[in-house]
């Protein structure tokens, strides 16, 4: 799942995921789910005032045309200034793990009504476009 940066915007109550770069694995992937309790975090850590920046690192599993992301360890520093790079297994992610810079703005209450509301355990991120140098995945709350 080779990818020059995949970036998770929260901004003005909607998220989307860009994939920047994508390589061959990703064509195929129409889907991305992630788990509910770490997305809230996510947003809740991220969002407050100003603009802010983190990283997560997610495991990740793969099933037809669906990618499921599983947060590894909620480590995400936010900073106004710069994001920081959580560093893992000598300087280096795992062969199955993903990073994902985090960049919000906004507040969380925009987002957790919809999502809260269906109580499922996954989120779903749908293709919503593709010109081949990045793919947007946009939150689904259908």
């Amino acid at each position: 799942m080779k990818a020059e940066q995949i970036i998770l915007y929260i901004r003005e109550g909607q998220a989307s995921i860009e994939v920047l770069s994508p390589g061959k694995a990703w064509q195929g992937v129409t889907e991305l789910e992630l788990p509910l309790g770490p997305f809230v975090a996510l947003v809740a850590e991220t969002l407050g005032t100003g603009l802010k920046r983190g990283e997560a690192v997610f495991r990740y599993t793969r099933a037809k045309n669906t990618l499921r992301m599983d947060l590894n360890r909620l480590k995400v520093e936010v900073s106004p200034k710069r994001a920081f790079r959580l560093k893992l297994q000598n300087g280096r992610y795992p062969r199955k793990f993903l990073a994902v810079l985090v960049v919000g703005t906004g507040d969380i209450y925009d987002y957790l009504p919809g999502i809260l509301e269906k109580r499922r355990k996954y989120i779903r991120f749908e293709l919503s476009a593709d010109d081949g140098s990045r793919r947007v995945y946009t939150l689904s709350i259908a």
